[in-house]
């Protein structure tokens, strides 16, 4: 299955079941017309830590005061709700990088008055944006699924789907969050020598983290959809998606190109609809539609792509023992 091939698959299974687009209609609507967790007593707090002694340097203080205006920034327009949407980044959501004002009223904005709040409810949110985006992903990986000609009593109910990917996505989260608190220290104290030293020094380097995690993030592109569309553990889903990418570098990067393309351009389109007026709904639905679309064509690519390695090794193994 080629690139236009699986995107043509991907909407055509989200048009036949239009259901798919639920969750997240039903987050971006909950974060829109809902209550707001505000995050500002935390930044409150956060603010001291950013100033910059004078002997410092005039570079390092005038970094440090860009920090501090964005931290300002997200303080007015954060809200942690948004958690909901963002434990599985790849559930399309509007909502987490703009929320305008409710059409019915003023937003109700709550906060809360320690950290031991915010943290227990960080921490609640983040699970259950888990559950919610685990739901999404067993539903379209299901739809992929059973869509294929092929598809037989093998394949999976949705139910015990669910529970597969639910497990999996959380148990992957997790062993994220060690490994970025493990990596993030040392990175850290490195990048602050680099700022002392030279600003430049530091800018290099970021630029240098930055091109090494899109390149991993290339080749690892497909462990979701070997879970959610393979029913793969975690550890055979980064094999699969390393030897399918790596067979498959150029098909892979066009579907990749083309779907920020796609993305780019319909954002803008939701974007000048995203007035707070009940447009808004509509490029909410919109925004739903068109990302599942890309979702289940990623879906359907690596299915296509990973059942065609494992018949040329089928085929290598037979003519092996043929010899």
């Amino acid at each position: 299955m080629g690139v236009i091939d699986s995107l043509s698959s991907g909407f055509n299974t989200v048009t036949k079941r239009l259901w798919l687009i639920l969750v997240p209609v039903a987050l971006d609507v909950y974060l829109w017309l809902g209550p707001r967790l505000s995050i500002a007593p935390v930044i409150e707090r956060l603010l001291p830590l950013f100033t910059a002694p004078p002997e410092l340097g005039l570079q390092y203080q005038q970094m440090m005061l860009q920090n501090r205006e964005l931290l300002q920034e997200m303080a007015h327009s954060v809200n942690l709700f948004s958690l909901l949407s963002t434990s599985i980044p790849i559930v399309p959501t509007l909502m987490p990088g703009t929320t305008p004002q409710s059409p019915l009223a003023s937003p109700v904005i709550w906060e809360g008055r320690s950290l031991w709040v915010y943290g227990a409810a960080a921490l609640g949110l983040w699970l259950a944006g888990l559950f919610f985006g685990s739901l999404y992903l067993a539903s379209v990986g299901h739809a992929v699924e059973i869509e294929e000609p092929a598809a037989s009593e093998h394949t999976h109910g949705l139910l015990s789907h669910f529970g597969f990917v639910w497990g999996r996505m959380t148990l992957l989260s997790i062993l994220l969050a060690i490994l970025a608190a493990v990596i993030a220290l040392p990175l850290s104290f490195v990048m602050g020598l680099l700022a002392l030293l030279n600003v430049n020094l530091a800018l290099i380097g970021m630029t240098l983290l930055t091109g090494t995690g899109l390149w991993l993030s290339f080749y690892l592109i497909f462990v979701i959809p070997a879970i959610a569309a393979g029913h793969t553990g975690i550890w055979r889903a980064i094999w699969n998606s390393l030897n399918v990418v790596s067979r498959n570098f150029g098909s892979t990067l066009g579907l990749v190109l083309l779907t920020l393309f796609i993305n780019f351009g319909f954002s803008i389109i939701w974007q000048r609809m995203n007035t707070g007026s009940w447009l808004t709904l509509a490029a909410i639905a919109g925004n739903a539609y068109i990302g599942t679309g890309l979702v289940a064509a990623l879906f359907a690519f690596y299915r296509s792509r990973y059942a065609q390695w494992q018949q040329i090794r089928a085929d290598s193994t037979q003519q092996v023992e043929t010899d």
